[in-house]
């Protein structure tokens, strides 16, 4: 946390560069690991700076808005459980983002970006019983 914090503040505007975190972090990794901040927020404001954190974290914000709003329009009980489901998946892949870097996992991101898929397209399944 320490080393992205100094990167971000060395340039709190555009940041270090999207992947560019190992050129600044002291600590010593093996060849097939990359340095995270293990928090989207702080690894965005070292790698985007602020301008790039605004916009990157507004697309999760939009997305996770759009779902609740989803779930709320939604009128059909079975369809507003699964809504519920996976507004609640989102919102607790977006938590662990806080901690790990699983946005930056390849299972997890398939996961992920297959829920908010499926959110979108659940309307196709109204009215089949």
């Amino acid at each position: 946390y320490i080393d992205v914090w100094k990167a971000f503040l060395d340039y709190p505007f555009t940041g270090v560069g999207f992947g560019n975190l190992s050129y600044y972090s002291k600590f010593i990794l093996g060849p097939d690991l990359s340095p995270s901040a293990h928090n989207i927020v702080l690894g965005a404001l070292g790698e985007l700076g602020l301008f790039g954190t605004i916009f990157y974290l507004s697309i999760f914000i939009f997305i996770g808005r759009k779902i609740f709003l989803l779930y709320k329009a939604e009128k059909e009980d079975n369809l507003k459980i699964l809504r519920w489901a996976l507004f609640s998946s989102y919102v607790g892949g977006m938590l662990h983002t806080l901690v790990e870097p699983t946005l930056e996992g390849l299972q997890f991101s398939i996961v992920f970006w297959a829920i908010i898929a499926l959110n979108f397209k659940l309307h196709l399944f109204k009215g089949n019983n």
